[in-house]
């Protein structure tokens, strides 16, 4: 090789070392970009994986999350799919790995990390009570994510594409390109606890007021197990209170009400003994812990708890205050690993604080003498002081409001009674002349026109009469004529009196023959019963038959309480209902009131009767239908009203 072609080879290795820089220089910049545009820690992460893996050329990868004590959560992944990203996470080898990152801070190969001497303990370990044990990392390159000597997380990736080892360069590289993924990391993680802390304070505000806005414990304790997952996601929240030296479930979320067999149904039996004898400060528990750590205190009483049901994690929080416990708030959850969040525990432990004073109160205000009857008036209180501003001024506007329409403005009144329909007026049907009744041509009830036959008498006798009367006028005529045709003037006078005398009482008789017909003197019904009955009597001249009242208008009569009396009036206005017509109201006026009443049952007021009439358009209205009338007596407001029978017991009774 010439001078030349060294000199050629050694610029196109420098060119490419210098397009590598520049690529690696754009990467970092592009890092730093994605770095600061997002809030978001999986958002972060995962621009982490792909910067990264773009530059050293691993096809796979992952983000682990450092959660404390040996322990990681995935928090985004490349190039695996979801059951590779489980046996991932779930993969032993790799875990121990991470710890070993977490511990030493620095970065490891897969290689590197095997020969430490962490790793080969933990793997004969792992050989000993399994010799098929899986003891390979699936990852190769695990880097920590530092700040501060503190390690958020680890970044694993998986072989390079062009196989091999990690050179140092890359490792450099990802080291500078992680301490500025951890930053914004940190920053995202702290922007995430601060927007948890604002949440959980504004639902402790919440529930904080919900729970000093009552005295009454069962409110208070639903408040609180019901609202508890505002604070933290949880399955089932329940809350047990002392009861001497022993705790009893008094509320569970979204359970409308509990009683003596609660606890079994739960699976909390032995858990609540155990609480109450042991009386532990806070604590935190999982399945998945209990099976890895048998030195945990209650063992064998939170193992038959799992045991029980599908519960995976429990949180317990003691409720005391300066005068003691009070009980016990249970989280439970399916989900391992669910309460350990810093800032929702903290938020919790302000609860249980407010909770055990809020239960306190609740319970001394129980003691109070006439505390049942102070409840009330106390929780008006506290919904009036919930309430913002604007919402008292509507409230204070409408009372106003509320106030004039029952102080200020009259309403019609009315005083009614029992009323009973009457004919409005009997007027007699009456023979003209003697004789006996032959025919009745109505029954009692019937309608009547004027002039319509009601009943004939026997007109046999009367013919017989009349013909004898008509025969004697006959026979007074001709005698007439003959004194005439004799021009004997003494005799035709005899004989002009006779004739007159005859026709006289021919007239009469003839009279007589027509009142044999009695006809109804009105438009009407006819009022008496049973005339049927009549038939075959004799009837005197003037002798009543029966009687008719007209339809047009019925009087009424309302029997009013003497409470009332003393607003009836004549002339106002009275409405009638009937139980034959309900529908329907017959109105009319007040004719007179009595001025002597009739006395009620013992220890009641007596009753007068108010009498008037009403009209009947549609002639439906009967005598003798029962109902009730209204008298209209002019206006009153509501609160005179409600106040008028305090008011006459006040006067009845005080002799000023």
């Amino acid at each position: 090789m010439t001078d030349s072609d060294r000199l050629r080879s050694d610029l196109d290795k420098a060119y490419s070392q210098l397009a590598e820089v520049t690529s690696r220089l754009l990467s970092v910049n592009e890092a730093a970009d994605r770095f600061v545009s997002s809030h978001d820690a999986e958002t972060i992460a995962v621009a982490i994986l792909q910067v990264a893996s773009q530059m050293v050329g691993a096809r796979q990868g992952a983000v682990f999350l450092a959660e404390g004590e040996g322990s990681f959560h995935l928090l985004a992944r490349l190039g695996l799919d979801g059951p590779a990203a489980i046996g991932l996470a779930n993969s032993l080898p790799d875990m121990a790995v991470l710890q070993l990152v977490e511990d030493e801070r620095r970065s490891l190969d897969a290689a590197e990390a095997k020969e430490h001497e962490s790793f080969v303990e933990w793997r004969d370990d792992a050989r000993a009570a399994d010799a098929n044990a899986d003891v390979d990392p699936r990852l190769e390159l695990f880097l920590p994510l530092t700040i501060e000597q503190s390690v958020l997380g680890v970044l694993a990736l998986g072989p390079r594409a062009a196989g091999g080892r990690y050179p140092e360069e890359d490792r450099l590289f990802l080291e500078h390109v992680l301490t500025q993924g951890a930053l914004a990391l940190d920053r995202a993680m702290l922007f995430a606890q601060n927007e948890n802390r604002l949440r959980d304070l504004d639902a402790l505000l919440r529930i904080s007021k919900e729970l000093t806005s009552t005295l009454d414990l069962d409110a208070i304790l639903l408040t609180a197990v019901n609202t508890t997952e505002a604070i933290v996601a949880r399955q089932r929240a329940v809350l047990a209170l002392y009861e001497g030296d022993k705790l009893a479930i008094r509320a569970v979320s979204d359970f409308p009400r509990v009683d003596a067999s609660t606890a079994e149904k739960l699976g909390l039996v032995k858990l609540l003994s155990w609480l109450s004898l042991r009386k532990p400060d806070t604590f935190t528990v999982d399945a998945s812990q209990l099976r890895q750590d048998a030195t945990i205190e209650g063992h064998e009483v939170l193992v038959d708890y799992f045991a029980s049901g599908d519960m995976r994690a429990l949180h317990a929080v003691p409720l005391k205050d300066d005068l003691g416990p009070v009980g016990f708030l249970l989280l439970e959850s399916y989900g391992d690993r669910s309460f350990v969040g810093d800032a929702d525990r903290d938020a919790l432990a302000v609860l249980a604080g407010q909770l055990a004073t809020a239960i306190r109160n609740a319970e001394l205000f129980r003691q109070l003498p006439m505390a049942g009857a102070l409840a009330p008036l106390a929780e008006r209180r506290r919904r009036w002081q919930r309430l913002t501003p604007g919402q008292r001024r509507r409230w204070i506007i409408g009372a106003i409001a509320g106030l004039l329409i029952v102080a200020a403005v009259p309403w019609p009144r009315g005083v009614a009674g029992e009323a009973q329909v009457l004919p409005s007026g009997e007027i007699p049907v009456r023979a003209r002349s003697g004789g006996l009744l032959k025919e009745v041509a109505v029954a009692s009830g019937d309608r009547v026109t004027e002039g319509q036959v009601v009943a004939r008498l026997d007109e046999v006798g009367a013919g017989a009469r009349l013909a004898e009367l008509r025969a004697e006028a006959e026979l007074a005529r001709n005698r007439y004529a003959q004194a005439e045709a004799a021009r004997d003037p003494l005799e035709r006078r005899r004989a002009e009196l006779t004739r007159e005398q005859a026709m006289a009482r021919l007239d009469a008789a003839e009279t007589e023959g027509a009142s044999t017909q009695l006809t109804a003197p009105s438009d009407g019904y006819v009022l008496t019963p049973a005339l049927e009955t009549r038939i075959g009597s004799y009837l005197r001249p003037g002798e009543v038959l029966c009687y008719v009242s007209p339809l047009d208008t019925l009087r009424v009569e309302v029997a009013v309480s003497e409470l009332d009396m003393g607003a009836v009036r004549p002339g106002e206005r009275l409405r009638l209902k009937v139980l034959g017509f309900p529908d329907r109201q017959y109105k009319g006026e007040v004719s007179e009131v009595s001025w002597q009443g009739e006395p009620g049952a013992e220890g009641k007021p007596s009753n007068f009767l108010v009498r008037g009439w009403v009209v009947n358009p549609d002639h439906g209205l009967r005598a003798g239908m029962t109902g009730r009338a209204r008298v209209d007596v002019g206006g009153a407001t509501l609160l005179s009203r409600w106040l008028r029978g305090p008011y006459r017991a006040l006067r009845f009774g005080l002799w000023l």
